[in-house]
């Protein structure tokens, strides 16, 4: 392979990445000037979203690099191990991207990474759970609708909502400040 598209293509993929980046910033920009007390989306850290793109990348480039220029030394475990850490990344980009909870006055969106686009009412809410560890988690009766991660933008304004609403919290919330 010739050395100019050796070099080009490493280029074209750091630019794709990030005008897809950025178009992903863009939408939670305008998500986020939308929000008020009873109508707001619960989404991932934008960190969330930088780990899995810089994990991809690297990982990707990695595996790229390796099969450019024919290394002997990238045998199959160097490959394998590689090519799960960009699968990871991925993983964990399409979490963030895909994964969000919108409310919208009495009625709540819920969309998941492996699940299809489920909507419940305030009303279907019988109480929540909370902890540091595992979030929030909503309950109707005995089942589990679905929860949020601790970490979520929006997780604070979320139970505040359900308080609101006058969902049976518990007396004390236990959730980091963010």
């Amino acid at each position: 392979m010739s050395d100019i598209l050796k070099a080009i293509i490493p280029a074209i993929i750091i630019i794709v990445v990030t005008v897809c980046f950025r178009m992903v910033l863009k939408k939670d920009a305008q998500e986020m000037r939308k929000m008020n007390r009873v109508n707001f989306v619960i989404r991932s850290p934008k960190f969330y979203k930088i780990v899995g793109l810089v994990d991809l990348v690297l990982f990707g480039g990695l595996i790229i690099m390796f099969l450019l220029t024919g290394n002997e030394t990238a045998d199959a475990f160097v490959f394998t191990v590689f090519s799960v850490f960009a699968a990871l990344g991925l993983f964990i980009l399409l979490y963030a991207v895909r994964c969000r909870i919108t409310v919208e006055d009495e009625r709540i969106s819920v969309v998941s990474m492996f699940k299809p686009k489920r909507d419940f009412s305030v009303k279907d809410i019988t109480h929540i759970k909370a902890s540091p560890n595992l979030g929030v988690r909503v309950y109707s009766g005995s089942k589990k609708l679905f929860s949020v991660d601790t970490y979520a933008v929006g997780c604070g304004m979320f139970v505040s909502y359900l308080i609101e609403q006058g969902v049976q919290t518990p007396d004390i919330i236990n959730l980091p400040r963010y």
